[in-house]
């Protein structure tokens, strides 16, 4: 083929695709935005049918390919045209109908030795384009052309006549188009000279001319930044990077607020116009994605000096919503007036933005920390006193100090001044319909343990006397391991006395041990005594995390992945409940790259899942078990004189520390705050264990009224009976199941036992 071949290799571009000058006027934006669709995204198959269609239109001496030449060619595959018999039964109807349609659109041309693509043409192949993104490999087939065909206006018509009415894109049932901009004002000045931009965007500028009262923030440093950067002749677009809630939006606030009143600013900066625009919004308002661009920008252009501020860039989708923001930037750097200013957190653009060429060669990045105390102090005032004017109640400014203890302690993951300012919201809306007439203590108190599911005296009772009873709580729990209990009591003493790098964990330990010693029932009582709330423990087998491939499990599968929109099973439970103990049992069982994730958290107590989204690990409590060491620890209980019970620092580094590092990496042992080793129990600790699971028996049996009597002597045969060094209490668990409670199960079932009944149990082997 000489003609339609050269159109399609490489890419159509518009490097390479040449459009008579008559259809230039004609094309809508998102047909601009088709011609820059590269052809790498075009399945084998749908390759071929574009030539073979494009042959036959030369051999026709045709010079255009219209989207009515693509569905024609659709329709001499029989799978096609048994889809087109489903729509309707008349298909000489259908095909004499796209005839038409496509001399009607045919336009004289100079070239008669090239085959152009028509905008329709252009705008179907994009429109495949997207319906492919919703696949795992986003290739378009011949499947994606049908979907986009039929439902493109031309088409639709030819297809049912009569029958039904022409779709339009504006009818797309995309519920983003109609509430994109919903409720936004139409800003004065720019409604008759740039209504999309007016729209779309929020002029700042505007806003401090007509309200010159100066937005409370304490960002010289980063505001004189911004300045420096925008003002140079090269690498003048500038990145404000900072977490989620640290005030990126006030900072440009702020400086808008300068070049309005600031007598010092040159006068060259004062004629810029500050305009906030997001993202998101900017990729609602389009038919297609990026079909808005063109004339957005043809508006901007209009105005003169502009720094425009994108707020919102984080997205999921890099080939379709980072295709739009390179689109997007490549029109907007080709105006030498208009500065850019972006937005983003830091996982977001270490995950993206910094593997793309156009940040790097065009941006420099200002950092947007949280604002320190003062500044704090004065945001909350000023936000106070709105959010009080709001909600009619009272909101005393000597709050502000609990408000920003409260709001680091139980929202670490969230950040200052946002999570103070939300926390104020929250608690003024709950005094309101709860009929108070000012916020107190006890409401801010209230919202933390609805929201995150906490205890309300878990919030009440102070870290002091909480943490002064825990061990002599964990002893009468967890029997026959004060040494454990002792070791792990300390280091969270430690860890809340602030001795400790508070961006880690509260704890993190390693518990070894042979199976049955309590490794397990530990973490259990420590996340019940510690979080005051069972719920707060989590469990992962690790042994489930044995092959390579199920590392992704802990964090999600990549985007595009069957179970992408899940999270991580390692991730998801911090995201939704921060203050909580995970357990990774059997640790040695999981795959050596796991570690790699661990570390990362044992260091610096976070993790991005594959959403991109933070699991914030420094309220939480992580302990992983292990049976590595077991046959040492016995061999040395068997001596006379054991060295775990007279000196265990010691035991642990002549003894335990050879066999760990047989089995993990130096960093990662190095990276606990403890290595705790759990003693083998004897005989006189199982007693106490088995009175222990009898007594939950008795406690149920009483709310029955039913009486369980238990002499010791008779536990101590049972003991006897089911002990085994090697397993440590589950034995005696499954024979305290077996003689007593499946007994007693069978009698109230068969209706043996009324109220008032006393059962005098013994052991009988």
């Amino acid at each position: 083929m000489t003609t339609a071949a050269p159109q399609m290799q490489p890419q159509i571009t518009p490097r390479n695709v040449v459009r008579p000058q008559t259809q230039v006027q004609t094309e809508t934006h998102a047909t601009k935005m088709a011609e820059i669709f590269i052809s790498e995204y075009l399945g084998k198959e749908v390759y071929r049918f574009l030539l073979d269609t494009g042959q036959t239109l030369h051999n026709q001496k045709k010079t255009q390919l219209s989207e009515f030449d693509i569905f024609l060619g659709l329709l001499k595959i029989e799978s096609f045209r048994a889809k087109l018999q489903e729509l309707t039964p008349d298909r000489l109807r259908v095909e004499e109908a796209l005839l038409r349609a496509g001399v009607a659109q045919e336009q004289t041309v100079s070239d008669r030795g090239r085959l152009y693509f028509t905008p329709g043409a252009k705008q179907l192949l994009l429109s495949s384009y997207l319906y492919a993104q919703g696949t795992a490999g986003q290739i378009i087939t011949l499947e994606h052309v049908w979907n986009a065909a039929v439902k493109m206006p031309g088409i639709f018509q030819a297809v049912y006549g009569d029958q039904a009415p022409v779709p339009s894109v504006e009818a797309d049932p995309d519920p983003r188009l109609d509430t994109a901009n919903e409720g936004k004002p139409v800003q004065p000045g720019l409604q008759e000279t740039a209504p999309t931009v007016a729209r779309l965007t929020e002029n700042l500028t505007a806003r401090f001319m007509a309200d010159p009262a100066r937005p409370i923030i304490d960002r010289e440093k980063e505001i004189n930044q911004i300045f420096r950067v925008i003002t140079r002749q090269d690498k003048n677009s500038c990145l404000l990077l900072g977490e989620n809630g640290t005030g990126k939006s006030a900072v440009v606030e702020g400086l808008a607020y300068e070049l309005v009143y600031n007598q010092a600013i040159p006068e060259y900066l004062k004629d810029y116009k500050v305009l906030m625009l997001n993202f998101s919004s900017l990729i609602a308002s389009a038919e297609y994605p990026g079909s808005n661009l063109p004339g957005f920008m043809d508006e901007l252009n209009t105005l003169g000096k502009v720094i425009l501020f994108v707020e919102g860039i984080r997205f999921n989708d890099v080939s379709q919503e980072g295709f739009v923001l390179n689109t997007f930037l490549n029109l907007v750097f080709r105006n030498k007036s208009i500065v850019v200013i972006i937005a983003t957190d830091p996982a977001f653009y270490r995950s993206t933005l910094e593997k793309n060429e156009l940040f790097r060669e065009h941006f420099d990045t200002v950092l947007i920390d949280e604002p320190p105390y003062e500044a704090l102090l004065q945001i909350l005032t000023k936000e106070a006193a709105e959010i009080s004017h709001r909600q009619q109640v009272q909101i005393d400014p000597a709050l502000f100090d609990e408000v920003i203890e409260l709001s680091k302690r139980y929202l670490a993951s969230a950040h200052f001044p946002q999570k103070a300012i939300a926390l104020i919201e929250e608690a003024a809306t709950a005094a309101r319909i709860d009929g108070q007439q000012a916020v107190t203590s006890e409401t801010l108190k209230r919202i933390l343990s609805e929201k995150l599911g906490i205890p309300l005296q878990s919030i009440s009772v102070s870290d002091r006397q909480k943490l002064l009873a825990l061990e002599s709580n964990l002893n009468a729990k967890v029997i026959g391991q004060q040494h454990a209990v002792r070791e792990v009591v300390e280091a969270i003493k430690r860890s809340r006395a602030g001795l400790k790098d508070q961006k880690k964990p509260i704890g993190s330990f390693l518990f070894l041990g042979p199976s049955g010693v309590g490794k397990t029932e530990l973490a259990k009582q420590l996340a019940e005594q510690y979080y005051d709330d069972e719920r707060a423990f989590v469990r992962l087998d690790m042994s489930e995390y044995g092959e390579q491939h199920t590392s992704q499990r802990l964090i999600g599968a990549p985007p595009g992945y069957a179970g992408y929109e899940e999270g991580g099973q390692f991730t998801n439970p911090i995201q939704l409940k921060p203050y909580s103990l995970i357990l990774l049992d059997e640790i040695e069982k999981a795959h050596p790259k796991i570690f790699d994730i661990f570390l990362q958290v044992l260091d610096e107590g976070r993790l991005t899942d594959s959403r991109g989204k933070l699991a914030d690990y420094r309220n939480a409590i992580l302990i992983f078990t292990s049976n590595i060491a077991a046959d040492v620890i016995f061999n040395d209980l068997a001596t006379p004189a054991p060295q775990l019970r007279a000196d265990p620092k010691s035991f642990y580094e002549q003894k335990i520390m050879p066999e760990l590092l047989k089995n993990f990496r130096p960093e990662f042992i190095n990276r606990f705050d403890e290595v705790v080793p759990f003693n083998p129990l004897g005989i006189p600790e199982l007693a106490q264990i088995a009175k222990l699971k009898v007594r939950r028996i008795q406690d149920n049996l009483a709310e029955r009224q039913i009486q369980l009597i238990t002499p010791d002597e008779e536990l101590t045969k049972l003991v006897q009976a089911a002990y085994d060094p090697r397993f440590g209490a589950r034995p005696i668990e499954r024979l305290i199941k077996d003689v007593i409670e499946t007994p007693i199960a069978q009698q109230i079932i068969a209706g043996g036992l009324k109220p008032g009944t006393v059962i005098n149990w013994k052991y009988q082997p």
